[in-house]
């Protein structure tokens, strides 16, 4: 069932949304609205509820166009696909719980910071230790910064790529992996909604700014989306949603 609903969400997110040529602010206003592309298999950021697409990230999202005077559409790709599809012009902003990399930072103009958490690994209580740590199978998702980030650790016998991060999770749960590499916030909901399972969270391995981008050179869209996110921040907007999905306000401060 699984499977099938994964399969329906894709398949819906395909079907109703068609994506766009990346435009400019001054396009962009004169439509009333931003195609903005996730990866929607990151739960509690972005996720389906039936065929709703919903998370923190894409409240926060949807906030930030509001402030903007906008309406959003989204569209959901694979996560190795989103900064490739921005360059090639098919939607005008990625919101997915990305950090910045050298490569990453010549392939896209960057927002300011939307969340502050960290790289944690996620596995038996024993296993979550530096010491437990060595010679274990990591898991996480491909295209993120974790698979550089757990090879530079030098803990792992192995690190596992996977195309969601649920998928991740699923090695570590049913034993084809040792550790799960993922978001902090991520990590605490998915032990939380699985107690049966004995997943432990060891301490942050490194620190984040999680940000979200937009095509190479598009400056004035970067700084309409910043200040109006500084506005739902500076007007409780940002709190409010932010408290209702994680208990406490994670933004950069």
């Amino acid at each position: 069932m699984i499977g099938l609903r994964i399969l329906f969400a894709t398949l819906l997110s395909v079907f109703l949304v068609t994506p766009s040529a990346a435009r400019g602010l001054s396009e962009i206003r004169e439509t009333g609205k931003i195609v903005i592309a996730t990866e929607a298999y990151f739960a509690p950021f972005a996720f389906f509820e039936g065929d709703k697409l919903t998370g923190f990230e894409v409240e926060i999202a949807n906030a930030v166009a509001s402030q903007m005077g906008l309406k959003t559409e989204w569209v959901n790709v694979g996560f190795d696909a989103l900064l490739v599809g921005l360059q090639q012009d098919r939607w005008d902003w990625v919101v997915a719980s990305m950090t910045h990399t050298p490569e990453r930072l010549q392939a896209a103009t960057w927002v300011a910071p939307h969340y502050c958490s960290g790289m944690v690994a996620v596995g038996k209580p024993e296993a979550v230790t530096e010491a437990g740590m060595k010679g274990k199978v990591a898991a996480t998702l491909t295209g993120s910064v974790y698979v550089d980030r757990a090879n530079q650790l030098g803990f792992f016998s192995s690190v596992t790529n996977f195309p969601q991060d649920t998928n991740a999770r699923m090695a570590v749960m049913t034993g084809r992996a040792d550790i799960w590499l993922t978001d902090s916030l991520v990590a605490l909901q998915a032990v939380k909604a699985n107690p049966d399972a004995g997943l432990a969270i060891g301490p942050v391995l490194v620190k984040d700014q999680v940000a979200s981008a937009v095509k190479k050179g598009e400056i004035q869209l970067s700084e309409a989306i910043s200040d109006a996110l500084a506005q739902i921040v500076r007007n409780g907007t940002y709190a409010q949603i932010s408290r209702r999905w994680f208990d406490a306000d994670i933004s950069c401060r």
